[in-house]
């Protein structure tokens, strides 16, 4: 349990940095909270290693199973990175006013666009890289679903172009939340 113990400490002085110091840095801020998203899985694998690492040796299928769980930790931390850009970009003008840098409005919404877009696009290859190398393994709810997700993720990213006001980079960030957890959802089409 020491790595649990570790991980809570390095994520308080993480939130903690990020509350007093960082939270205007342009960028480093949204990938600290990112972070931070992501270590919720990394909690989960640490409280459970010995667990995992009985699963793996008792079940072939499961010795894959921490690529899957790092796959899921790069998801919650990518699509979490997108909706903190659209936050940026939807909370640009109050951000300004009370001169706050964010990405927005130190770089740009141009080049918050950019940034997200990038983003999104690696994430996409990431679901499309599980995908193809699960494929014989996966059911055809399972493909369906992984698909729906890569269409869906277009579907935002064509939004996220045209987005040019507060209303419609908040609508993107609802639409962001419920896109992560049906993304974090796909883990029940795994065979571990």
């Amino acid at each position: 349990m020491p790595a649990v113990g570790t991980l809570l400490l390095i994520s308080t002085g993480v939130l903690y940095a990020y509350s007093t110091k960082y939270k205007g840095v342009p960028l480093l801020g949204n990938l600290l909270v990112s972070f931070l998203c992501a270590s919720v899985l990394l909690l989960f694998v640490a409280a459970e290693w010995s667990n995992l690492q009985i699963a793996a040796s008792m079940h072939a299928g499961s010795r894959h199973m921490h690529i899957i769980l790092g796959f899921f930790a790069v998801f919650a931390f990518m699509s979490n990175f997108i909706r903190e850009m659209v936050k940026d970009l939807e909370d640009q003008e109050g951000d300004a006013h009370h001169k706050l840098r964010t990405v927005a409005t130190a770089w740009g919404i141009s080049r918050s666009k950019q940034i997200t877009f990038i983003t999104a696009a690696i994430l996409f290859l990431l679901i499309l890289l599980s995908i193809y190398l699960e494929w014989y393994k996966f059911s055809l709810a399972a493909k369906t679903y992984g698909l729906v997700l890569l269409l869906v993720l277009i579907y935002i990213v064509r939004d996220i172009i045209r987005a040019e006001n507060p209303s419609d980079f908040s609508r993107l960030s609802t639409n962001l939340k419920v896109y992560m957890i049906a993304g974090l959802l796909f883990v029940i089409f795994w065979n571990v």
